[in-house]
């Protein structure tokens, strides 16, 4: 019989930590260096794949090789915004300088494996796409490339990549934000007009790119492309102003508050059109009629907003 202790969501020991790595060295981890909080975590997912490639030979049925060529690291984290917009700003923002994707990122996650305190540390990371869900609740998604991630390792083998003497944040305090932190009965607006908002998504694609010379296994540096934001949005039937919004592909802005106090946090897209209109109407339901959008925003920023 095997003998080890089970791993669960119960034994991560701290909330994820992120730190700016220099411009010119994504991938290299600041040693000593002061650490930030990335939100209310609920759930993360990563992913390892080789690119595989297969030599096939004449006279055999079977391949004769299967080679590793490369290797691609990816892993994505849904969480809540408590206080600040610092790690959802290098989903958001264009590059410019610090605070945003111009600097790749280190991602720290701490945790028992085996009953053994561990660390997986995440270097070289760029934002690779990402979603808002804006409802009841305010989730962030986010989908990270990363040019290196380390396997299980203790205190010992991180104190030898990171320093004996970083400083980590404080454990997080007060609540997530939802519907109701907005501080207004009006948090929504279409060209500066206030609209009641049913949900609303907003999903944002970097297109990452990858730099790989030959005769590198891994990438020697990783980045964002273009930026592209696109979602959908639901309200009630009011009158004609979404429709003819949507008739007439006249570019408006949308902007969403997330809270007002103690430091207003909006979330703001401009030069919007919309692209699709739906009125779904059902005789057996007894919901007040809705109208929906599919939109594509040229930009977008949230407001920045640090602990």
């Amino acid at each position: 019989m095997v003998i080890y202790t089970p791993t669960s969501p119960q034994d991560v020991l701290s909330n994820a930590y992120f730190i700016e790595e220099g411009l010119t060295t994504p991938g290299v981890t600041p040693t000593n260096g002061t650490w930030k909080t990335v939100g209310l975590i609920s759930n993360i997912d990563e992913t390892s794949t080789h690119e595989e490639l297969e030599i096939p030979i004449v006279g055999s049925p079977d391949f004769f090789a299967n080679l590793n060529m490369s290797n691609m690291k990816t892993f994505n984290m849904t969480y809540y915004i408590i206080n600040n917009t610092e790690f959802c700003r290098y989903l958001t923002e264009l590059q410019a300088g610090t605070g945003t994707p111009a600097h790749g990122l280190s991602i720290l996650q701490k945790q028992r494996v085996n009953n053994i305190v561990s660390y997986r540390l995440y270097r070289g990371c760029f934002p690779a796409s990402g979603t808002f869900n804006i409802g009841k609740m305010i989730s962030i998604d986010m989908t990270f490339r990363a040019i290196s991630m380390t396997e299980w390792i203790t205190q010992a083998a991180l104190d030898a990549i990171i320093g004996a003497s970083p400083i980590y944040p404080g454990p997080l305090t007060g609540t997530p934000i939802t519907n109701l932190s907005t501080g207004t009965l009006e948090p929504f607006t279409i060209g500066g007009t206030a609209v009641d908002l049913s949900v609303m998504t907003l999903d944002i694609n970097r297109n990452p790119r990858e730099l790989k010379p030959l005769g590198n296994y891994a990438p020697t540096k990783l980045g964002v492309g273009n930026r592209r934001f696109s979602g959908a949005l639901t309200t009630w039937v009011a009158g004609n102003e979404l429709f003819d919004l949507h008739e007439t592909f006249v570019p408006s802005s949308l902007a969403f508050r997330f809270r007002t106090l103690p430091t207003p946090i909006d979330l703001t897209l401009s030069n919007t059109t919309f692209g699709e209109y739906r009125r779904p109407m059902d005789a057996g339901s007894n919901e007040y009629q809705t109208e929906s959008v599919n939109f594509k925003s040229a930009s977008a920023t949230i407001t920045a907003v640090s602990v």
